[in-house]
């Protein structure tokens, strides 16, 4: 028992060293990603939708796909999930104890139907127990029009002033 307590401790100072090594590069690439995007005069949001949505994911897949090698299924389904939940409960959560973050309607009219028809097909597909090729094939699958729609949508949205005078009409 006493020979774990050293390599508890070690295992506490790496995971806070991780922490603070990914605190700093998360910094640096956010920032890479937004020069990128000043740079070649792309829209921040298709970079956040695009580079820095697929870097961040970078670790979770590889957390997965190691999992799944070692016949760990549940540990890839879990991180995926848990991700999720972690970037919207966790993210969001402690965000908005910094600051509020106004959320135009578009964003519900346009984002949120992919995430839940994403979400529940995927839920959909562990419903039986297992996600097999075909199901892991068709979420990657759906991801290409599900980015160029969102990139879409975006860049046809309106205006701050033309949402606001859209928002001001009356419901027919």
């Amino acid at each position: 028992m006493l020979d774990a307590v050293p390599t508890l401790y070690l295992a506490i100072v790496a995971l806070f060293i991780g922490f603070a090594g990914l605190m700093w590069s998360a910094d640096r690439f956010v920032g890479g990603a937004a020069s990128i995007a000043s740079g070649f005069g792309i829209k921040p949001m298709i970079i956040g939708l695009t580079v820095v949505s697929f870097g961040t994911s970078a670790p979770e897949i590889m957390v997965s796909i190691n999992a799944s090698l070692e016949a760990a299924g549940d540990m890839a389904v879990g991180n995926a999930i848990g991700s999720n939940i972690a970037n919207i409960a966790f993210v969001l959560g402690a965000t908005t104890l910094v600051a509020a973050i106004p959320v135009q309607k578009h964003l519900l009219k346009n984002e949120m139907p992919v995430l839940l028809l994403i979400t529940g097909l995927a839920g959909f597909m562990l419903y039986d127990g297992t996600i097999v090729f075909w199901e892991g094939a068709l979420l990657l699958t759906l991801l290409v029009p599900s980015i160029w729609y969102l990139i879409y949508a975006k860049s046809n949205e309106l205006n701050p002033a033309e949402i606001e005078a859209e928002e001001d009409l009356p419901e027919m």
